[in-house]
């Protein structure tokens, strides 16, 4: 059987084949990116969470999805700065507030959670 991380990788390259189809909106990067994280690939999770924000800079899923993955990475000063960029988009988002809380906590960060 087939390993979880093994078919987020699969879905990311069918996400890939159909960007490369003409499809390169913000959700499909965001999508994209988010099978990346699940397969903790965080380069390319990073790299499409940022081409989504370039889209779509008030995106706030972008935004945390991003924080979230800077996160994963230890770049704990970057995520803060997509937090609170997100939060002044909308400042009242459960994501942001909670994702800028663990930010500011590095001695324990959070799996990233892409269903946010």
């Amino acid at each position: 059987p087939r390993s979880k991380l093994k078919l987020w990788a699969l879905a990311a390259e069918d996400m890939s084949t159909f960007m490369e189809k003409g499809s390169r909106n913000v959700k499909a990067l965001i999508q994209r990116g988010s099978c990346y994280a699940a397969d903790q690939d965080w380069h390319s999770a990073l790299r499409d969470f940022s081409d989504a924000i370039r889209l779509q800079p008030t995106s706030v899923r972008a935004l945390c999805l991003r924080g979230r993955t800077y996160c994963c990475m230890r770049k704990f000063d970057s995520a803060v700065n997509d937090y609170e960029t997100a939060l002044k988009i909308d400042k009242d988002s459960q994501a942001a507030q909670e994702g800028l809380e663990d930010a500011m906590k590095p001695h324990n960060p959070l799996p990233l959670n892409t269903s946010s």
